[in-house]
């Protein structure tokens, strides 16, 4: 996958190289299942994307992904406060922005390591 797709941006990474202890606590928050809301919400609707969720998983790169989301989203929540919006509003708006971005990239062509995983996941969920 793409930087892109991974959503690897400057932001991201700029993020990510300034505040190495925020990540650690939001890797510690998905694996102990205690996430704040937004970071709930970019977790858990990579669900609803199978051929997403399978690409990530594929690459071994879910949690990361998640985390540059929570950035992503963080980063149109501001913007759209600053454009005049709500708190709640800014939050929507960004949960939308994340489920078009999740949309995108689950239309992408699946490799032949992503249709293995479909595969397990498919088995999985029918058991």
């Amino acid at each position: 996958m793409k930087n892109e797709t991974l959503l690897l941006t400057e932001s991201t990474l700029s993020f990510r190289k300034e505040h190495p202890e925020m990540i650690q606590l939001w890797e510690r928050q998905i694996v102990e299942d205690t996430c704040n809301p937004d970071l709930h919400f970019c977790l858990y609707a990579v669900d609803n994307y199978l051929h997403l969720r399978a690409k990530l998983i594929a690459c071994e790169y879910l949690y990361d992904f998640v985390l540059n989301a929570h950035i992503v989203h963080a980063d149109w929540q501001s913007i759209y406060v600053q454009n005049g919006h709500t708190d709640t509003e800014a939050v929507e708006l960004a949960n939308q922005e994340i489920l078009q971005m999740y949309a995108s990239i689950n239309q992408n062509p699946l490799s032949k390591k992503d249709k293995v995983v479909i595969e397990i996941l498919d088995k999985e969920s029918n058991q």
